[in-house]
């Protein structure tokens, strides 16, 4: 497992996280839940930084 990353708010945005508008109900609220989820764990940023 690879050590965890430090992550500034730029590098964040590299990763182009999806945005959420707020229009799509639970369902669509858990889909981005999980693809942000997704997001960190490829991005291998430490948890306090997420």
């Amino acid at each position: 497992m690879q050590p965890a990353r430090v992550c500034s708010y730029t590098n964040f945005m590299k990763c182009k996280p999806l945005n959420f508008k707020g229009t799509e109900g639970i369902v669509g609220l858990s889909q981005w839940v999980e693809k942000m989820e997704s997001v960190f764990h490829i991005s291998g940023y430490a948890v306090e930084n997420k």
